[in-house]
């Protein structure tokens, strides 16, 4: 007597969709492989920072940093195509090792945003073709002004390891202007340039300043600043008072106005 063997039939969507998670699963076995989400974070206050980044590529680059929960989080555009294995921060590196103290993501598409505390951003696809957002998780990092982040996809992967790490830096500045008035406070036009002195962490620092021409000082530490001039025989000076540049403020500005004394 022969057994008659029952079909089992499977709906073509259900077949697909498991081959698709099989893709996905086999694309992303290795340690430290992303998960795949739409990237929504919350940042605490003060944050977050925008960073200028320097890049041994210019589609790889750094946008973004802020802490929540005590927690780094580091947003950069990549052309990412193997499972970042390793990556460091400063002089520490997190990999398999430690994998409990980071992890990483990156956006669904590449025509998702990096939501941050609500506020969609957005890659511009002409600058980074075929890039999506990366967003790194780092425990035990303290957020600085500046810093290294390397970051390791492995043999024949993106790279960007010891002497070509990015550098990020939270965008911080000074904005010195110079005016200058005679005796009845009218503004004279004709640009004169004078010699000032900037002081900071770093110490003492002489720069020339051109009346009419804001001078910005980038790439500054977090302290306390502070502008000198030598006044001139005919001439007295006001400066603003001095600034300090913090997480909470990542800009000052400075108005040195002087006015002459001489009356024709």
């Amino acid at each position: 007597m022969k057994h008659r063997t029952k079909k089992l039939f499977i709906p073509l969507s259900l077949v697909m969709s498991m081959l698709l998670l099989m893709g996905l699963a086999t694309a992303f076995a290795k340690d430290k492989d992303p998960e795949i989400v739409e990237t929504s974070y919350t940042a605490d206050t003060p944050g977050p920072f925008a960073v200028k980044c320097t890049s041994p590529n210019k589609k790889t680059e750094a946008k973004w940093v802020w802490t929540h929960n005590e927690k780094l989080y580091i947003a950069i555009i990549a052309n990412i195509k193997k499972p970042l294995e390793q990556v460091s921060y400063g002089e520490a590196t997190y990999n398999s090792g430690n994998s409990e103290l980071w992890q990483w993501w990156m956006t669904d598409s590449l025509d998702s945003p990096l939501i941050i505390n609500g506020d969609p951003k957005y890659i511009d696809s002409n600058k980074n073709k075929g890039s999506r957002w990366v967003v790194i998780e780092l425990a035990n990092a303290p957020l600085t002004g500046s810093f290294l982040l390397g970051l390791d996809c492995g043999p024949d992967g993106f790279n960007a390891w010891g002497d070509e790490a990015l550098l990020l830096e939270i965008e911080r500045s000074l904005t010195i202007t110079k005016v200058v008035q005679d005796a009845s406070g009218n503004i004279i036009d004709i640009p004169e340039t004078f010699a000032i002195t900037v002081s900071g962490p770093e110490g003492d620092k002489p720069y020339n300043i051109t009346s009419g021409t804001p001078l910005v000082l980038t790439g500054l530490l977090y302290g306390e600043y502070s502008v000198t001039e030598q006044d001139a025989d005919n001439y007295n000076v006001q400066i603003s008072d001095p600034v300090t540049l913090s997480m909470e403020n990542a800009t000052g500005v400075f108005l040195l106005l002087t006015r002459s004394n001489h009356i024709p």
